[in-house]
């Protein structure tokens, strides 16, 4: 058996890295179960039907930030020269706004169509009104992620 001591520091930096990713990969996955049972439990007590969505909306969204947050903790491990670990760190920002965008767009069109029930005698609601919804949260995604990149979005606006 070969001592740790004796191994390249690549071995120990990689095995550290997918450590820190896997524990707090399935610590989030935990968080999500655990915090969408209490929630469920609350919001079964309402009788408001948007919050089921947004229990689920984190049930999926937590795990993926957590899987992101362990690869931001894992680049710790990591001798890199600056300009890759601000790409890096600029990636996983980028990486945290697609997906509240995509979150939160998926959300809204779920909420169109819980609530159009509503309103289907009045004003009809379409696809297009979904899709139309949809692209207006992806847009303000886009300009988030551009205004963290340090893009002037002033000028689009």
């Amino acid at each position: 058996m070969i001592p740790l001591s004796r191994l390249p520091t690549w071995i120990a930096q990689a095995a550290w890295s997918a450590v820190a990713i896997l524990s707090i990969y399935l610590a989030s996955r935990f968080l999500a179960r655990r915090a969408g049972r209490r929630l469920s439990l609350w919001a079964s007590r309402t009788r408001w039907q948007w919050d089921k969505l947004v229990i689920e909306l984190l049930q999926r969204g937590i795990p993926t930030w957590g899987f992101l947050l362990g690869f931001y903790v894992a680049l710790g491990f990591w001798e890199l020269p600056a300009s890759f670990l601000l790409i890096c760190h600029r990636t996983v920002s980028v990486a945290v706004w697609l997906s509240v965008t995509f979150l939160g767009a998926g959300l809204a069109g779920r909420l169109i169509t819980l609530y159009s029930d509503q309103f289907q005698h009045a004003l009809p609601v379409t696809s297009l009104t979904q899709i139309v919804t949809k692209i207006i949260i992806v847009i303000l995604g886009v300009l988030m992620i551009l205004h963290s990149l340090g893009i002037s979005i002033a000028p689009l606006l």
